[in-house]
């Protein structure tokens, strides 16, 4: 997956996703599908399950 920066997160709006063809809509979703899962396991990290303290 290539790094979202937040530069490319604050262009992404409505216009910008209508403007996608499907082939890239397809890519940009999975990106961001990808990237909400390395969030959620962020989140459910805790000294029990990381390798790193608290």
């Amino acid at each position: 997956m290539n790094r979202l920066s937040k530069e490319d997160l604050a262009q992404m709006n409505r216009d910008y996703f209508q403007s996608l063809d499907k082939e890239k809509l397809v890519e940009v979703a999975g990106n961001l599908h990808q990237l909400a899962v390395q969030q959620l396991e962020k989140l459910e990290q805790n000294s029990s399950n990381s390798s790193l303290p608290p």
